[in-house]
Order: structure tokens, then sequence, then C-alpha cells
């Protein structure tokens, strides 16, 4: 069975926290009034805008019963300090009247409500590009064959312009630990229209071997 078009939904996620919290027994009648009430009455007489925000409000305030309906002792039997259902049915209505107490608290302070916006939109856009920066030079495996296995170090002193020097090095580096080098280096690029600057490398024969990867 279909919605036309023009009716308006109920909010999904409150919609979704009332019934997962509901009583399977109670889930059907009680969503049903107020999916009843929110058509028949509150859409005609508020708008759209404003019933989802009677929805919202229903839903939520209905929530701490709920859950005592669902965590609730059974019938007969006296809540003991102990239960693990009752503690957790008042954990989270503690939890759910602190966010009713929070918003409400917010909505009376505007400026105090664009102030702690603000300040979590910074906290959590830094957050972001921190942790952006940490995945791509920490985090992120780097783009090479087995890179868990390649180490970069510098010499105490740093090798001459002498190939011999790095071909003695590698001689004596122990079984099964392949050495390759490279030296920064800047070129005058003159094949275009003006001439151009670029940064590049002068490496050792077996650098790209070295690396797992093709030129």
């Amino acid at each position: 069975m279909s919605r036309s078009a023009g009716v308006p939904r109920i909010p999904a996620l409150p919609r979704w926290l009332l019934a997962t919290m509901l009583p399977h027994r109670h889930r059907h009648h009680w969503l049903g009034d107020l999916a009843e009430e929110f058509h028949s009455h509150i859409v005609p007489q508020r708008g759209r805008l404003r019933a989802s925000i009677w929805y919202w409000r229903q839903a939520m305030g209905s929530l701490p019963a709920a859950l005592k309906r669902r965590f609730g002792p059974a019938p007969g039997l006296t809540p003991s300090g102990d239960d693990r259902q009752t503690r957790l049915a008042r954990a989270l209505e503690g939890v759910l009247l602190d966010v009713r107490s929070g918003v409400r608290g917010l909505r009376t302070r505007p400026a105090f409500t664009l102030v702690a916006v603000a300040t979590l939109a910074i906290g959590i856009g830094a957050n972001v590009a921190i942790f952006s920066v940490v995945h791509a030079t920490v985090l992120r495996a780097l783009p090479y064959d087995r890179p868990e296995q390649l180490v970069r170090f510098w010499p105490e002193a740093l090798f001459s312009s002498d190939v011999g020097d790095f071909v003695e090095l590698r001689r004596k580096a122990p079984a099964g630990i392949e050495l390759a080098t490279y030296g920064r280096s800047l070129a005058t690029f003159t094949g275009g229209a003006e001439p151009e600057l670029v940064r590049g490398a002068v490496v050792s024969w077996n650098h790209f071997e070295v690396l797992g990867v093709r030129a």
C-alpha cells in the first residue's frame, strides 16, 4: 500500500528509535495512534514542518515510557538494585532526559547555540583534516611492493659522488637485503615555450627493482 505524493512522510529516525525501544506487543498500537494523530490532525493544523517537529517531540517524550515498558521488571516482581535491565533502563532514561534538557537550553539561548555549533564544526573539521594527513602519511601503505619491508636511511657520512661507495656498501649488506640509492637534482626543461626549472632525482640502476615498481 503506498501513500500519495502529497501526504508528508513521518520522520524516519524518531519512528525507528521509538519502534526499537517499544516492546513488540505495544509497538503497532503505539506507533499507529501516533501516525493517525500526525496525519489526521497535526499536519492539517500546523503544516509539514511543524508537524515533523511535533512528531520528533512526541517520539522523544515517549522514549522514557517505552524504555520502562521494555526493560521494566516483570509483573509481580520488585525491581532489584542489581537487576541489569532495570539499571539499563534508568541509564537510558537519564541520557534521554539530559539530551532533552540540553536541546531545550540551546533553544532558549540562540547566541550560545551559535557559538557551540561553530566550535563543534571547527573541532570536527580540524580532526578530519588532521586524520586525513595522518592517514595519507602514516597509516596508508606506500604504493610499492611489500612497503612494510622498505626502510629509508641516511648514513652518518652522506654518499659521495663516487658510485664505488654505494657498490661497496651494497656488497657488505646482509643476505636478503637489497640497497638502492638516489639523490635529488634540479634541471632546466627547455622543450616548451619557456625554460622551466623541474625537480628530479639521480637513482641507482636497481632503484625501481628495489621499490617493486616500473619507471
